[in-house]
């Protein structure tokens, strides 16, 4: 009892406050590698704390990147907690603010008492150009629910789970973990991405992932995610749903020739460095497609006889029932449609879409399509184009296709003719 009497008048005294204040914002800088601010610190109980106005700091610029009105803590003999009912965090400052978590928490050894677990109710993402606390549209950055992050750090590996719901609502919340193991030979990263019933949002992560730019300002994606990185490589395999992405946003490269959202369903793939190793999946749904550019892919693939392709105008044309397999490998792209079967001439065909009156189909016996092959037809069916255009399309295309066996990689190639 008069230990308890004891700590309460202590914990009130401006000594007290100030000292525990400089203890915290170095404990969570050295933590997070962030700095803090915040108005004042209370102490309940000993092993229970209270923040008012808290703020973290980018540690070189000083300028915000989170704001929270309250934050309760509690400190244990294994570690500490945060919880904070609301959150705002800054836009601008959302990539940088993950460099620093992940190369001063996750990239370094551990032995202090950290932080074990941060939970946080909802938090908003809000742009500095407009007032304060004003939030950007929900469509670039939904309001997240329901955070949960545990900190599991150790002297060998350091490891991040996190889970987020967005929006209110029933859904599962999606879970990430996040690995860093302490090989002095070779550090490496891995993150494990499940978003159960949450749909991710792609506009978002283009700071991360330029490559989303391509699927249009509503995708979002649901599935599987494994990505990993060292000192030397970095690669993904995916697996799930890409949803409302946008045909024109895809296609930018040839003029966006079509129209429309699009669902794609990735069964398996894996990309290694920026080249797609393998990859397998389905795709449906487009609204409608320039008449001379899908005349000449039709033409290019044989998915339709040319009388057929000559009832095409080359104004835009409507298209229906869009609905084709893909595989992809070293080996060629093949490629197949999932509509009805019908028989030509003793072949087997499976329709692949209806425009106006033709139906386009893919021979089902139709061998895969060379590499090679892949990008000057494509680049070849943009009408339009210039020759510097066609070669552009060209290199970008080969730049994402698997590497034919045939073909040693580059750095494979330097290392059997270095002297020795």
């Amino acid at each position: 009892m008069l230990l308890c009497v004891g700590f309460a008048i202590v914990s009130q005294t401006s000594w007290y406050t100030l000292r525990q204040k400089a203890a915290w914002r170095e404990r969570i800088h050295n933590n997070l590698g962030l700095d803090v601010v915040f108005d004042s610190i209370e102490f309940p109980t000993p092993s229970r704390f209270r923040i008012q106005e808290f703020m973290c700091i980018h540690p070189e610029t000083q300028q915000p990147i989170l704001f929270s009105p309250c934050v309760q803590g509690e400190m244990t003999s294994q570690g500490w907690s945060l919880e904070l009912a609301t959150a705002e965090l800054v836009s601008s400052q959302t990539n940088l603010a993950a460099t620093i978590v992940h190369d001063s928490f996750l990239c370094r050894p551990h032995n202090a008492v950290p932080i074990l677990k941060l939970s946080i109710g909802s938090l908003s993402v809000r742009s500095p150009t407009t007032g304060p606390r004003g939030e950007v549209q929900a469509s670039v950055w939904p309001k997240l629910e329901q955070i949960i992050v545990e900190y599991l750090p150790s002297l060998d590996r350091s490891e991040l789970k996190l889970q987020f719901a967005i929006g209110p609502g029933k859904q599962s919340p999606a879970k990430v973990h996040v690995r860093r193991n302490h090989f002095a030979a070779n550090p490496r990263t891995d993150w494990a991405i499940k978003t159960q019933e949450t749909s991710i949002p792609c506009e978002p992560l283009i700071e991360w992932m330029p490559a989303l730019e391509y699927l249009g300002p509503r995708a979002a994606f649901r599935g599987t995610a494994d990505f990993w990185q060292d000192s030397r490589d970095w690669g993904c395999e995916i697996e799930g749903e890409l949803d409302r992405a946008r045909w024109e946003s895809l296609t930018t490269s040839l003029g966006s020739p079509m129209r429309g959202e699009t669902r794609i369903g990735i069964r398996k793939s894996r990309i290694v460095n920026g080249h797609i190793q393998y990859a397998s999946g389905r795709v449906q749904v487009a609204e409608s497609v320039d008449g001379d550019w899908i005349q000449r892919i039709v033409r290019q693939f044989g998915w339709a006889t040319d009388a057929g392709v000559q009832q095409l105008s080359d104004e835009p044309q409507n298209v229906a029932g869009l609905d084709l397999e893909f595989d992809l490998n070293d080996q060629g792209l093949l490629w197949t449609g999932l509509g009805e079967e019908i028989t030509n001439e003793g072949k087997r065909y499976r329709i692949l879409a209806a425009v106006r009156n033709l139906r386009i189909a893919t021979n089902s016996q139709a061998p895969r399509i060379a590499l090679h092959e892949i990008g000057a037809s494509i680049a070849n069916s943009h009408v339009s184009a210039t020759p510097e255009t066609i070669a552009l399309c060209q290199s970008a295309i080969a730049a994402v296709l698997p590497i034919p066996q045939q073909y040693p990689r580059l750095s494979e190639a330097s290392s059997r003719h270095s002297p020795r």
